[in-house]
Formats: structure tokens, sequence, C-alpha cells
């Protein structure tokens, strides 16, 4: 089973909220993941925040999709590194 949810740009901002949420994240087998969706305009003013959060919640089996992104995906064009695995 895999969950998504979404969750302000101030959360994952937050050192002891992404600890907690890490903390809450089952360790079964059975457990697909968690998604966190990010709205696209708070993706951009943020993607080195937001790059640097994705790679850490990988080794939590958390994932950082970027939700609404709309007209501000041209700034994405050309970012070496893109670990957010989905842009809805």
């Amino acid at each position: 089973m895999e969950i998504a949810i979404n969750l302000p740009i101030t959360f994952l901002q937050d050192p002891d909220s992404m600890k907690g949420l890490c903390r809450q994240i089952p360790d079964h087998p059975a457990f697909g993941g968690l998604i966190i969706e990010v709205n696209g305009t708070d993706v951009i003013p943020n993607i080195e925040l937001l790059k640097e959060v994705a790679r850490e919640l990988r080794f939590h089996n958390i994932a950082i999709a970027i939700d609404d992104l709309g007209a501000e995906w041209p700034a994405l064009i050309g970012l070496n590194d893109f670990p957010f695995p989905e842009v809805l």
C-alpha cells in the first residue's frame, strides 16, 4: 500500500516535524511508502531545500511529489538532479 498526503512547505522546513513523520512510517514490506505532495508554487522558491529533504526522506520510504505545478514548470528545466518521482 502507498499513501499520498498534501503538506505545506512549512511542515517540510521544520526538522522536528520531519523527524516525527519519519518515526510514524511503518517498517513492513507491505507498506509501499508515503508520497508527500507539495504545491508547485511553493516548490520553485524553495527548490534547493526540497531537493535536500527529498534525498534524505528516501531513506525512510518517503518521496516528495510536485502537485499543481502549472505555469512554473519551466523553472524545473535544466535541473541536474531531480529527486521528485512525480509531477502532478
